[in-house]
């Protein structure tokens, strides 16, 4: 089976719409998560998500580059993976603590 490949700027411009496109689409959504009642809260929250979208924008790529090597991206994959699942797990747990308090 064959993959079929796009090249040239229309495809570079493809990618990078639809990549920034969802990118924009889940920081906005955390944000929009992250207001509280009390405004002070709520930019500070903002404050800890934008810090960590920036941490994250620079180790995922050093993970990748190191642990991607050789080629094989299963454990860089594996990494996203349990920190996709490990935000939910985190976004759940904070979703229920507003609602208890």
């Amino acid at each position: 089976m064959s993959m079929a490949t796009a090249s040239g700027r229309g495809a570079a411009l493809a990618g990078a719409v639809l990549l920034g496109g969802t990118f924009m689409g889940i920081a906005g959504l955390a944000q929009w998560l992250a207001r509280v009642r009390d405004p002070s809260a709520t930019a500070r929250r903002i404050g800890l998500i934008t810090a960590c979208y920036g941490v994250g924008q620079i180790v995922g790529p050093l993970v990748v580059a190191g642990w991607g090597r050789d080629g094989d991206l299963r454990l860089p994959v594996l990494a996203a993976s349990v920190a996709l699942l490990l935000s939910a797990l985190l976004l759940e747990v904070s979703r229920r603590r507003e609602r208890l308090a």
